[in-house]
C-alpha cells in the first residue's frame, strides 16, 4: 500500500486541497511521542484554516489529553462536559489561530459511550451542510468505536507508521469501514540524492562545450521526476512547482491572474438549498435534544454551528435543520 507522505513543513500547501469537500476527518497518532503528535495535529488544523472554511478541532484523546497544552491553555470544560453534563460548547470552545478548539474536559469513566453516541452522526451531517470541517484527534481504538464514519483519516507519525503494528491494524480496520487514508504527517521528507544532479566543480567552460550540458539536462530532470514519483513525492512535486515559479517573472503573471479571475465567483452559500431551519439554540445540548426528538418522529435533522457577531463579540449558535429537500414546495410542505 502506497501512503502519501505529508511533510510537516509543507502542510500549509498540502492540507487545504487534501481536506476540500471533507466534513469529518480523524487525526490518529501512530507514535509514542504524543507531544509531537499534538503539535502536528495543530499544524494540520491551522493549515486547514487558511481557507475561508470554519474549522473545529476536538481533543478526543481522553486518556491523556495534550492539545490544550500545545497552545498554552489550562484544562477547562470540554467535549466530555458537553456530552455528559450538558455544558454549552460555546463556553467550552476556544478560538486559537482561526481554529475553534474544544478540549477533552472532565475525566470520564464512560469514554466508550461518548464515542458511540449517535450525536456524532448529526454533527457530521451538520458540518457537511455548512461546508465546515470537524477534526477529531483520537486513538485508533477510539476511531473504531466512533458512531460516525469519517470522510478521511490522517495518521500522525514523525517517521511513518508500520501497517503491521497494532496502530497500523487499527488504521487498516478504519479503511475497511470505508474511511480513506488521506496521508501520513511526518516530521520531514528527505529523498535520496541523485548523484547525476550534483553540479560539477566550477571552472572555465568554452563555447564548444556549452551545448552538450543543455542536452544532458533532460535525462537529469526525467530521473528526478521518476525519483519523486517512485517515492510517492506529492510534496516534492509541489515544492518543485513553487521553486519554478519563483525565479521566472514571466511564469508568475498567470499565477497572479488566477485569484483575480476567481474573485467574481459567487460566495459560498451558508446552507444547502431548501433546507428548513426549525430552531436555533445557544447551547448544543438543547439543539441535540430537539434533533433526537425529531429523529424519533421520523425526521432527519442536522445540527450546525454558526457564528454571529454582536456588541458583546462573537457567539456560536446551533441551528437545527431538516432536509435538504429537492424543491421549495416539498420544503414548505
Amino acid at each position: 500500500m502506497t501512503v502519501r507522505p505529508l511533510p510537516r513543513s509543507r502542510l500549509d500547501a498540502l492540507v487545504p486541497s487534501l481536506v476540500a469537500g471533507q466534513a469529518l476527518v480523524a487525526l490518529v497518532p501512530a507514535t509514542g511521542d504524543l507531544k509531537w503528535a499534538a503539535g502536528a495535529a495543530w499544524d494540520v488544523a491551522r493549515a486547514a484554516a487558511l481557507t475561508d472554511r470554519r474549522i473545529a478541532l476536538v481533543d478526543l484523546w481522553l486518556e491523556h489529553p495534550t492539545l490544550h497544552e500545545t497552545v498554552g491553555l489550562t484544562p477547562t470544560e470540554g467535549i466530555v462536559d458537553a456530552f455528559e453534563y450538558d455544558v454549552s460548547l460555546t463556553k467550552a470552545a476556544h478560538q486559537v489561530d482561526r481554529v475553534f478548539f474544544i478540549p477533552a474536559g472532565t475525566v470520564t469513566a464512560h469514554a466508550g459511550d461518548l464515542f458511540a453516541n449517535p450525536r456524532w452522526k448529526k454533527l457530521h451531517g451538520g458540518f457537511r451542510v455548512e461546508d465546515a470541517l470537524l477534526l477529531l484527534y483520537l486513538s485508533a481504538g477510539a476511531l473504531a468505536r466512533l458512531s460516525a464514519v469519517p470522510d478521511g483519516l490522517i495518521v500522525l507519525s514523525p517517521d511513518g507508521y508500520e501497517p503491521e503494528s497494532s496502530i497500523g491494524q487499527g488504521v487498516t480496520a478504519a479503511m475497511e469501514r470505508g474511511v480513506p487514508l488521506l496521508g501520513v504527517v511526518r516530521e520531514r521528507w528527505t529523498p535520496a540524492a541523485d548523484p547525476r544532479s550534483v553540479a560539477p566543480p566550477p571552472g572555465r567552460i568554452s563555447a564548444s562545450v556549452r551545448r552538450p550540458p543543455h542536452r544532458l539536462a533532460r535525462p537529469v530532470v526525467v530521473a528526478a521526476t521518476l525519483l519523486a514519483g517512485a517515492a510517492g513525492g506529492w510534496a516534492l512535486l509541489a515544492r518543485g512547482a513553487e521553486q519554478r515559479r519563483t525565479p521566472a517573472p514571466a511564469a508568475a503573471a498567470p499565477v497572479r491572474a488566477r485569484p483575480i479571475a476567481a474573485a467574481p465567483a459567487p460566495a459560498r452559500l451558508d446552507s444547502l438549498a431548501w433546507t428548513v431551519q426549525l430552531a436555533a439554540y445557544a447551547r448544543l445540548d438543547k439543539a441535540l435534544a430537539l434533533a433526537d426528538r425529531l429523529t424519533a418522529d421520523g425526521v432527519t435533522p442536522f445540527v450546525t454551528p454558526v457564528t454571529l457577531d454582536d456588541r458583546r463579540g462573537s457567539t456560536v449558535w446551533y441551528r437545527v435543520l431538516a432536509g435538504a429537500f429537492p424543491t421549495r414546495d416539498s420544503a414548505v410542505g
